[in-house]
């Protein structure tokens, strides 16, 4: 079932404002380079290719925005990108600060972790499908517990 003639326009926010502090060193982790191209560059690929995603923003330290745009989104032609913007102290205000740019044209919203490059255009798609058709994510219906219990295979 394709997401975009069914839902209406679909909207990526790409959370990518951490420090990476666990990991150490000097670079943060979304700069970082995975084969050849940034852990975030690397993400934002599924998301450019996916077409129920009509719109993406990212989020990422102030201080990153203009390096974003120009080493990552410019660079490699990730035109549904609409903006780069400053993204929060925390993960929570980072989203937040994204779904204050979103149109109210926009039917759903998918928010992923922009140092978590290896989702797969599959899983995003069943993702917004169902999200499209119960209001939820899989994982809010059945609780974190059970969903858990359902991917491991219990």
């Amino acid at each position: 079932m394709g997401t975009r003639s069914v839902y209406g326009r679909v909207a990526a926010l790409i959370p990518a404002a951490g420090e990476g502090r666990r990991m150490g060193g000097t670079i943060p982790k979304q700069f970082l380079q995975l084969g050849g191209r940034e852990i975030l560059a690397r993400t934002l690929e599924v998301f450019q290719e996916c077409g129920a995603i009509d719109d993406i923003w990212v989020m990422v330290a102030a201080e990153q925005c203009a390096l974003c745009q120009s080493t990552i989104i410019e660079r490699y032609g990730f035109q549904k990108v609409r903006a780069v913007i400053a993204g929060g102290i925390t993960r929570q205000e980072s989203v937040w600060l994204g779904l204050q740019q979103v149109a109210e044209a926009i039917a759903l919203v998918v928010v992923h972790d922009g140092v978590r490059p290896f989702v797969s255009e599959e899983l995003l798609q069943q993702t917004l499908d169902y999200a499209g058709r119960y209001g939820k994510r899989p994982w809010q219906i059945l609780g974190r517990k059970s969903w858990a219990s359902k991917l491991k295979g219990g």
